[in-house]
């Protein structure tokens, strides 16, 4: 979802206690449950999405997206 460049990013992390956005810790709540608005320029842009678990377990989610006017024209998540 967005609105000029403006993009929400949400998801659900069951198990984490730590959450990053390219580097910001963001909240979650009781659920796991997490958005972030997020600010994309137009031309190519990557997302990282850190999360730490209770046990120290690391996962990092990459999106990698090309925005032209304000719209997702590519993306590839890894």
């Amino acid at each position: 979802e967005k609105e000029n460049n403006l993009f929400n990013i949400n998801g659900n992390a069951e198990h984490a206690n730590f959450i990053s956005i390219n580097g910001r810790e963001i909240n979650i709540d009781k659920e796991g449950d997490f958005t972030e608005k997020i600010v994309l320029p137009d031309g190519y842009s990557v997302v990282t999405i850190f999360a730490r678990d209770k046990f120290g377990k690391d996962t990092e989610k990459i999106i990698q997206a090309y925005i032209s006017s304000g719209d997702v024209v590519a993306y590839e998540k890894k």
